[in-house]
């Protein structure tokens, strides 16, 4: 970002890169202008945080290297090739790489680009962008000054914004499926007296009762009524082997209703009645 004015705020020891003249009548009246871009540009690499901020917006696809992005509050993430950086005026930061970091980045400014952070479109932080690299054409239509040019490019990087605002909406909700699906586990060890009906497990997690199943059986490989079964036999196999707890007490931990029925559910799964398990003192099943 050579062509940038900095500025270094010695009391906050920032680097604060200034936004350049040169606005036209079109970015007024459109709300959006494309200040920088560049293709193809690979930094030194150096491993401790500069601390610098733009007075304008940025998006950075490292489509070789190897990256990281860091911030105060979060610290330092790592990334890899495919992923890129998106920032927002005033936010101290600094992204660079283990070896080399080649990207394309483009800075934007504008009411259009602000709208679009109010929004939620445009937020900081890592984003997943892809192997194909998507700003070389919108930064070489911004290069050309004609006014139709302009308005091209301003079209197409709307368009990136956005596409990249919902492909990494769908993996955040991916993740954060993951994630609560992580705690109702921890949840139901923590309870295994409890009998949970699938219903309950998806109001937890928050999703419909197919989409529970669908997420739950994927990142566990069991359907959730047969986790529960198997859990509470693996935690009955691991206390008949570690323990002397007697099969009643045992059952009216884990929620059976009586001995019987216990035992019987034990001998289904694994193939032992509890008493001649506990006389083996081996597990005959995965666990979960």
């Amino acid at each position: 970002m050579s062509n940038l004015i900095i500025e270094d705020n010695l009391l906050r020891k920032v680097r604060i890169y200034k936004l350049l003249k040169g606005q036209q009548k079109i970015h007024d009246d459109y709300g959006l202008w494309i200040c920088l871009g560049k293709a193809g540009c690979t930094s030194v690499a150096h491993h401790d945080p500069i601390p610098r901020s733009f007075e304008f917006y940025n998006i950075s696809h490292m489509w070789k290297g190897r990256g990281w992005f860091w911030t105060p509050k979060e610290g330092r993430n790592n990334f890899n090739a495919g992923y890129g950086v998106m920032l927002q005026p005033g936010l101290t930061h600094d992204y660079n790489g283990y070896d080399s970091y080649t990207e394309d980045f483009i800075c934007f400014t504008g009411p259009l680009a602000d709208r679009m952070a109010r929004s939620g479109i445009i937020t900081p932080g890592i984003k997943k962008i892809g192997p194909l690299r998507l700003l070389p054409p919108i930064i070489e239509m911004a290069s050309n000054p004609s006014r139709d040019s302009q308005i091209k490019a301003n079209i197409a990087l709307q368009n990136i914004l956005v596409k990249l605002y919902f492909e990494n909406l769908h993996d955040e909700k991916k993740s954060s499926s993951n994630d609560a699906i992580e705690n109702l586990i921890q949840e139901i060890i923590s309870t295994p007296s409890k009998w949970w009906t699938v219903s309950e497990m998806a109001e937890t997690v928050n999703l419909s009762i197919n989409q529970f199943i669908k997420v739950f059986t994927k990142q566990t490989g069991l359907t959730p009524k047969k986790y529960i079964d198997t859990l509470k036999i693996k935690l009955a196999a691991e206390t008949l082997h570690n323990s002397s707890e007697n099969l009643a007490q045992l059952a009216a931990r884990l929620g059976y209703r009586d001995p019987f029925h216990f035992s019987k559910r034990f001998k289904e799964i694994t193939g032992f009645s509890p008493a001649n398990y506990r006389q083996q003192g081996k597990c005959p099943f995965k666990t979960v």
